[in-house]
């Protein structure tokens, strides 16, 4: 009788054990989604804002310059100054675009990689831990 009772108050205390590493897997687990797609959309997000910035506001204002020089609208000298004014804002928008989309990106690939590696090592300890549960179901009933 007593050690039935050992066995059982093992296979709680196993048993609670068990469910303490799976919550913390669960939150590992939730904690990688979440990042993962908080980067997948700030990619997103970065990707369609330099496009509405490049053509609401670039665009209309290089091909007014390009408009202006070709039918000698205003002094070539001020267009060619207004085009210079123009290149490196438009220079450096694609440029931090294309480097924090990079970044980004690169960060998301390893998140993601990191919640599939997460995801797998929590499947393993969920089968793990029912085969040790099965393993003990068997165990008490050969001594049965």
């Amino acid at each position: 009788m007593t050690t039935q009772k050992t066995i059982q108050s093992e296979l709680m205390d196993t048993n609670e054990v068990t469910q303490m590493v799976l919550n913390r897997s669960r939150r590992r687990l939730r904690l990688w989604a979440g990042t993962a797609i908080l980067l997948w959309i700030l990619i997103a997000i970065l990707m369609v804002s330099a496009t509405y910035f490049y053509f609401i506001w670039i665009f209309p204002i290089q091909n007014e310059v390009v408009y202006q020089m070709i039918n000698g609208a205003q002094p070539a000298s001020a267009m060619a100054d207004r085009y210079r004014e123009m290149m490196p804002i438009t220079a450096n928008l694609f440029s931090w675009s294309a480097l924090m989309g990079a970044v980004f990106l690169i960060a998301a690939a390893i998140v993601t990689l990191l919640y599939i590696r997460a995801s797998n090592r929590a499947n393993l300890t969920l089968i793990r831990s029912e085969l040790a549960a099965i393993s003990e179901q068997l165990r008490q009933l050969t001594c049965s």
